[in-house]
């Protein structure tokens, strides 16, 4: 199975999926790695050769975007600005 058979078989993404930073971790006796996958690049130039090779007892993540360091400092931002808007309409 390729990365694209087990996300089509899982149901496809989420609308707050980020395809572009797909994880494929691959476990094995002499060498553990990580690699990433752009699902998003793959859709543009539909290399087969840029797919991650499975083997049974890998991991795939698809991060959200609520996991993202960029959407936790704009979530703290925004509650920053709600505040100061707050204080400046009561007064404070």
């Amino acid at each position: 199975m390729t990365i694209l058979d087990v996300l089509a078989e899982a149901g496809g993404s989420s609308s707050n999926a980020v395809v572009s930073k797909i994880t494929v971790v691959n476990l094995s006796c002499c060498k553990d790695q990580a690699r990433r996958f752009n699902l998003l690049e793959f859709s543009k130039t539909a290399a087969f050769d840029d797919l991650p090779v499975l083997r049974a007892g890998d991991t795939i993540y698809v991060p959200r975007i609520e996991d993202t360091a960029m959407h936790k400092v704009n979530k703290g931002v925004n509650s920053l600005f709600q505040l100061i808007s707050l204080g400046l309409v009561f007064g404070i």
